[in-house]
Formats: C-alpha cells, structure tokens, sequence
C-alpha cells in the first residue's frame, strides 16, 4: 500500500460511517466524506479508492477510481454477483460486464459474507461497533427502578402507510400496535421518525433503561438500532420473519441476548405470561456481560482485515 493513501466514503448513516472511520484509522490514511450525492467533484478525483453504497454506486464508476461496497443484506445471491460488474442498459434489460474497478464488499451481516465467499468475491465481514463504553458504564451506576416500558426506535413505521410500494412499513407498523394493544403489563414506545424523535444520547438511554427493544420490521437489513441495544445491555425481541431478513445472526443469540419467535402470537403470549420475569433477569444478564462486544475500538485481526482488502492500492 502507498505511504498516503485518501480514501472517499459515501455517508448515507453516520454510524455506518462512524464504523469505517475506526476500521481505517491508521497512519498515512486521508478520509474525504460526502452526504449522499453531494461531493465535490475535486475532492472525488483526488481519492485512490472509493467506499460506496452499493446500488447507489452506478453513477460513480464514470469517474475511473477503484471502489468497494458497503452490500446492504436484503440484496439476492444473484444481485450481489451483478454489482461486482459494470452494465449498460439494453432492449432486453441491463446486461452485465466484467468490472476492474470494483475490488471486494464489506458487509455487516455473516449470512452475507459466506454467500461473497462462497461466490470467491473479495469480501470482509465488519460488525457494527459503537462507542459506548464510558457511556454504558455510566448509565450502569445510575440505580433505577425495574424498567416497565418496551421501546422500538424504527424510522417510517407509519409514515408511509398505504402508499402501495411501502406495504412493508405498514405491515410492520400492524403487527407492533396489535402486539401492544394485547400486553397490558408493560408500557410500549415509539421512538422512531416522524414522530418523537429523540437526540442521539437522549435514544441512547432510553434504549438503556429499557426492558427490550422491540424490533419488528419486514424491510432493510441489519438495524443499527437492535445493535445498539445490545451494546447497551438491552435484550431485543423479533420474530423469525424479521430475524431472517435482517441477517441478524452475527448478534443475535436467540435466548442468550434475546428472544425470537415465530409470530406475534408468541411475542404476545411470552409478556403476559409468567415466566417472563425470570426470562428478562437471565437476558439481562447476558445483555449486560456480552455488551463490550459492540463497542469500539475493533481488533487488531478486524482492522486488518479491511486493510488487505485495501493492498490493491499500488
């Protein structure tokens, strides 16, 4: 690798890029960021490699720079191969061409990274992180009651319901309001946009004092929102529907940090039931010696492993 190298990064969501920002500290590394799709075209041109959301990349490759991709995990086996490639759009659709300047996927979820590898695509798999140590260790000495109050922190929940393309959000936003019509025992939360948003710290101790997160959500990918709660020491719930589709298997342990079930009719029978206390005690537990796993900094091995995706840089 080059003694400087300056290296471009798409910023979609800051804690994704929070992540990468840690991965890639090291001498010699320059960072250029930009919101969406607003660069300076300079600025662009000066970078050695690019990191770019895939899908959202297509507008970048005129430019000639090498670039990796963050893979979002609700994307097919076959897509994933497709955005190695460059393509053109034909009669008959896009058709797809070998592709020099893509070199390798960076990808938050496990399930993800074993179809790259299994395809023989350059690929590292990095777990989300956040730093809150110092934070989690102060919200620990502060004594509280029992916490009664179920949250989820899901943007566009209701947003946009009944706008046909978005039936997702709103078959999501259904079955977390039946849930909590039906347990009168806890009180439940939303704290997700448009409505009672929160600060960054101010979602970070709720979520904190929190009995769960609840995460229900039939759309996206890994939720930096149920990854936070871990490192917060909160246990999460879903169902299997949600679980599978957000790759969620790198952290979530069903029965160790948390409790997956195959519908809502679980979910519900589970928080008026009577084994629930004991339950939530041993979570809890868990939740609370497992949470330095999701704090920064990353480990040397993690480090490095994004740094040799990186050596193609001559």
């Amino acid at each position: 690798m080059k003694d400087h190298v300056k290296i471009g990064i798409q910023n979609l969501h800051l804690d994704e890029l929070n992540c990468l920002k840690e991965l890639l500290a090291r001498p010699g590394i320059e960072l250029y960021t930009w919101r969406k799709h607003d660069f300076s075209l300079a600025e662009l041109k000066s970078c050695d490699v690019l990191i770019l959301f895939a899908r959202r990349h297509w507008r970048y490759i005129k430019y000639g720079k090498p670039y990796l991709l963050i893979l979002a995990d609700y994307v097919s086996d076959q897509k994933a191969i497709n955005l190695t490639k460059k393509r053109r759009l034909g009669l008959s659709g896009y058709k797809y061409y070998p592709n020099n300047l893509f070199k390798g996927f960076l990808c938050g979820s496990e399930e993800l990274f074993q179809t790259v590898k299994s395809a023989k695509i350059p690929g590292v798999f990095y777990p989300k992180k956040y730093p809150f140590s110092e934070l989690f260790k102060t919200l620990q000495n502060i004594v509280s009651p029992e916490p009664k109050e179920i949250v989820t922190l899901i943007n566009d929940y209701a947003r946009t319901a009944g706008k046909p393309k978005w039936n997702k959000p709103e078959n999501s936003f259904r079955i977390f309001k039946s849930i909590t019509e039906k347990v009168s025992e806890f009180r439940f939360a939303h704290y997700g946009s448009p409505h009672n948003q929160k600060s960054f710290d101010e979602s970070n101790k709720i979520q904190f004092h929190a009995r769960y997160t609840m995460h229900i959500k039939y759309w996206g990918h890994v939720c930096n929102a149920v990854v936070k709660s871990l490192a917060l020491g909160t246990p999460v719930i879903m169902d299997e529907e949600t679980f599978k589709k957000g790759r969620y298997a790198a952290y979530i342990k069903n029965g160790e940090n948390a409790l997956v079930f195959k519908n809502k009719e679980e979910i519900i029978n589970y928080l008026n039931g009577q084994h629930e206390q004991q339950a939530w005690i041993n979570l809890k537990k868990n939740c609370c010696a497992e949470a330095s796993l999701w704090h920064f900094p990353y480990s040397p091995a993690q480090k490095n492993a994004i740094a040799e995706l990186l050596n193609f840089i001559e």
